[in-house]
């Protein structure tokens, strides 16, 4: 038998009180909403080792082995207010806590989209409902050509502006001079201007319109059975007299002998009209 002299026996012994020591305490929590429910996948971040832990699907979680002192869990989940819970860890122990998160009161930002979309999109049209109406009040399913497209397009003939038509970009031209669209299917003559029916059948010249209003399906009976057909309706708006004095003056050039020039004026024959 060997009999170790006590003074060797201490670092050993002191080693071993190092190890139980480096043990650490444990935290054993869980995250509930403010109804009851378990908040899975929530991020703690526990501010003194700036580590951050996810709670698992049952919303639970475990850190171990964190040497004695005072941690803070800061838990922060959308739609829910910021908490923050201070713990106390002891060596060798397991503390168990319960993290309560309350739904916000603060309110989402409202958020503008400045930019993209059609920039030649006309919001409402009192000549489609005859009425003064905001699309969201308005039942009608209708295509608008703007002059503005027109122009940027430029389209110099009546019939090209239908391209931006979706299912009525095919024209007919028939006789005296008339154009025919086929829309959904079906030949819809153009027989209206400014909302008002016409059996006027002469074309209508681009730089004398403000827009081309395209109705589709059954809703353009409310023009009358007789202006409409299955597939729609046409509706050409022509541009308007203003109060005072403006003029545009526009000439375009191209291919296949294309010249083209257009005056556009407006003015008021007096002070009163």
């Amino acid at each position: 038998m060997i009999v170790l002299p006590a003074i060797l026996l201490c670092p050993i012994l002191m080693r071993a009180n190092d190890a139980t020591a480096a043990n650490g305490g444990n935290i054993a929590g869980m995250v509930k909403t403010s109804d009851g429910l378990r908040a899975a996948g929530v991020a703690i971040l526990i501010k003194e080792t700036a580590k951050i832990i996810v709670t698992n699907e049952s919303g639970e979680f475990l850190l171990k082995s964190l040497p004695a002192g005072t941690y803070h869990l800061e838990v922060a989940m959308k739609a829910y207010d910021k908490t923050e819970t201070a713990v106390t860890v002891a060596d060798d122990e397991t503390v168990k806590v319960v993290i309560d998160l309350s739904y916000t009161s603060q309110k989402l930002e409202e958020v503008v989209i400045a930019s993209g979309g059609n920039r030649f999109a006309k919001k409402e049209s009192e000549d489609v409902s005859k009425l003064p109406l905001r699309n969201m009040e308005n039942p009608q399913v209708y295509t608008v050509v703007s002059k503005e497209l027109m122009k940027e397009q430029v389209v110099t003939d009546y019939n090209s502006a239908f391209k931006n038509v979706p299912g009525a970009g095919i024209a007919e031209i028939r006789n005296q001079g008339r154009t025919t669209n086929i829309s959904r299917g079906f030949a819809t003559p153009q027989l209206v201007r400014n909302g008002v029916g016409s059996f006027t059948y002469t074309t209508v010249d681009p730089a004398n319109l403000e827009r081309i209003e395209v109705i589709k399906g059954p809703s353009a009976t409310l023009f009358g059975s007789t202006l409409s057909s299955f597939g729609g309706l046409f509706n050409r708006v022509t541009k308007k007299p203003f109060d005072n004095f403006k003029g545009e003056v526009s000439f375009s050039a191209g291919s296949w002998d294309l010249n083209r020039l257009t005056f556009d004026v407006n003015t008021p024959l007096d002070d009163d009209i």
